[in-house]
């Protein structure tokens, strides 16, 4: 059946969705292997706690090093990074 086109996936499994091309004008028909629909989950980030650092020379600058928080924003996900 049709789908539509706007397509709102109702599971989280994978989908297998056949694709069928039609010429208006000959009326000829081809059908297209068929195509896995997979729908990954949103990122959830964490908020991470406060990055603090002194400022020894009292210049008012300091060098963050934004990375040491990628672990703790990522939390218990796998495969995500932070960018």
């Amino acid at each position: 059946n049709a789908i539509g086109p706007i397509y709102l996936n109702t599971t989280a499994n994978t989908q297998t969705i056949y694709v069928r091309l039609e010429n208006t004008t000959t009326g000829c028909v081809s059908t297209i292997a068929p195509l896995n629909l997979v729908v990954n989950p949103l990122p959830a980030p964490v908020a991470p706690t406060p990055l603090e650092i002194c400022d020894d020379d009292g210049d008012g600058f300091a060098t963050f090093d934004l990375t040491v928080k990628d672990a703790e924003i990522i939390g218990a996900q796998v495969n995500m990074s932070v960018t």
